[in-house]
């Protein structure tokens, strides 16, 4: 496969103890090349809601990033959720399970999608800890021109615990170099590709199986307005910063050292960022402490989901409109958009 027949993939688990972790994606699995694809698998935060009129679509992406974020979104936040949110709709039956894909919100290299789920008459589903073994989205960037890939899925229980129904939430981010063409946003139609329904044990080391079978969809990502494809880099010349990595020691212990590092591009788009570096020796490391600040004083956090060396991904609390952000802050170094 190549081009746009790659499949970015989501394999593994959702561990139910993780969800509404305050939105903070878990440590990426760290790859030895800038262009090997890393997938770091997380849980991801889900708000179930039981309402899915057409006229309430980018409000339960509202809510969800409202939630994982800690606060309401602003006036021009909430517009750029309503302008990201594609209403999709669609339905698939496969041995009596029932998987509507709800609504997606796409950006330039992330999208979250809704899935609902929808047992035969009789099974009850409480939302806790359902999760397809494999998903899979069709197209995007050159496999050689990615630096890492992150996917999650996870449920929340919805209002209702003795229906059969629940919600699953799908996300992947991918961060490209420098140059590179957006992912998502080509117009094109996508294949979702879902495999194999099964829920988490109690214990969370296992899973059970629930329904065998492939859900497939043709899936177009149509954001409402242009500048969500957008991009801001805030590099203009190398910048001095200050990364962390950590290691072992001799009594089994990891160790988190500041170490000097040199910035040479942080771009921000409106729901996520990619930040490449420089350092004197080949260890992929770590820039936790990175946020955006808006103009009026509201601060997005960005989560770090991906790492490799020479680069890290994050992926930011809740959607940003670009045109109103102040600077971003990297480990303290505070950064203004670029030209």
């Amino acid at each position: 496969m190549k081009g746009n027949e790659r499949l970015l993939e989501a394999i593994g688990g959702v561990d139910p103890a993780l969800v509404l972790a305050a939105g903070e994606m878990g440590p990426a699995r760290r790859g030895h090349g800038r262009k090997a694809l890393v997938i770091a698998l997380a849980a991801a935060l889900v708000l179930a809601l039981g309402v899915t009129a057409y006229g309430v679509y980018s409000q339960w992406f509202v809510d969800f990033f409202a939630q994982r974020a800690g606060e309401e979104l602003t006036g021009s936040q909430q517009a750029t959720v309503e302008n990201m949110t594609t209403a999709v709709g669609e339905s698939q039956t496969v041995n009596g399970w029932t998987v509507t894909v709800d609504q997606a919100v796409a950006g330039r290299n992330d999208v979250y999608i809704k899935l609902d789920v929808t047992a035969p008459t009789g099974t009850v589903l409480d939302g806790e800890g359902y999760s397809f073994r494999e998903v899979s989205l069709s197209g995007g960037a050159e496999s050689g021109d990615v630096m890492t890939v992150s996917s999650s899925q996870g449920t929340k229980p919805d209002e209702d615990d003795r229906d059969n129904r629940a919600t699953i939430l799908w996300t992947c981010a991918v961060r490209l170099p420098a140059g590179a063409e957006e992912s998502f946003l080509d117009g094109g139609p996508r294949t979702l590709t879902l495999t194999d329904l099964r829920r988490s044990t109690e214990d969370g080391l296992g899973y059970i199986d629930l329904a065998a079978g492939t859900w497939r969809f043709a899936v177009t990502l149509e954001p409402q307005a242009e500048e969500i494809s957008g991009e801001i880099e805030f590099i203009a010349e190398p910048t001095p910063c200050e990364a962390v990595s950590e290691r072992w020691n001799s009594a089994g212990e990891i160790t988190r050292t500041p170490v000097p590092v040199t910035l040479t591009s942080f771009r921000l788009t409106s729901l996520g960022a990619a930040c490449e570096y420089t350092y004197s020796e080949q260890e992929a490391l770590e820039l936790p402490d990175v946020y955006v600040m808006l103009r009026g004083g509201t601060r997005v956090d960005a989560m770090l989901s991906t790492g490799v060396i020479g680069s890290c991904g994050y992926k930011l609390a809740s959607p940003i409109d670009l045109g109103q952000v102040d600077y971003v802050s990297v480990q303290g170094v505070v950064l203004k958009a670029a030209g």
